[in-house]
């Protein structure tokens, strides 16, 4: 489990979650929200195979369950699996009685999936139902982050989307980019930017 580290300036609230991790390492922590997509993620881990690092992908269920093989050989590659709720909810606008129940509907496609139930809970959005939160952190660390790419962002080209992430990274920065057919265009140039800047930092790209 990573030690978190939470930056200064994120409110008492919010503290209690996982922003970075304390690390005396060069090395940031790659995360992908959203997928499984057929074809994108499989480019993705492709790239990730080929430059011999690693990431977290935080899955949304129903997902996990159209496509369960493709989340098999993620896990099969040394990746780490996430939950992200059932159905991609906004903890904000949901009852915590709902809430609750999407994130465990998402738990038991991942474990029908892989036989294990997943640490690891993200919120889509970053928005997470307060109420529920106390229960889900019973079982799951939940993982939000402190670089942002915004590769969803139709106003952000793939070079804003870059230098945002590079501008922004530390060492056990979390780093959020998206497996999704909406930042499909975008990953393919964002994700070979970031090797080519990572390596010739020195930095290593690993999992949660």
């Amino acid at each position: 489990m990573p030690l978190v580290k939470t930056p200064n300036y994120i409110p008492r609230l919010l503290r209690q979650y996982t922003w970075n991790v304390a690390t005396a390492e060069p090395e940031v922590f790659l995360t992908f929200d959203d997928g499984p997509t057929p074809g994108i993620t499989e480019w993705v881990l492709a790239q990730l195979a080929r430059h011999q690092a690693h990431a977290t992908f935080f899955l949304v269920g129903r997902n996990v369950l159209k496509y369960p093989e493709l989340v098999r050989k993620i896990a099969r590659q040394g990746h780490t699996v996430g939950n992200h709720t059932f159905g991609h909810l906004n903890g904000w606008r949901e009852s915590p009685a709902r809430y609750l129940k999407e994130v465990r509907k998402a738990d038991r496609a991942i474990e029908s999936t892989l036989g294990a139930r997943p640490h690891y809970f993200r919120p889509p959005y970053g928005k997470i139902n307060f109420i529920a939160s106390s229960i889900i952190r019973r079982n799951h660390e939940v993982v939000v982050w402190d670089v942002l790419a915004r590769d969803f962002d139709p106003n952000m080209t793939a070079q804003n989307c870059i230098d945002n992430v590079l501008d922004n990274y530390l060492p056990g920065s979390t780093i959020v980019l998206h497996d999704s057919r909406k930042c499909d265009e975008k990953l393919r140039i964002i994700l070979p930017a970031l090797w080519e800047q990572f390596t010739a930092a020195g930095i290593q790209m690993r999992a949660l």
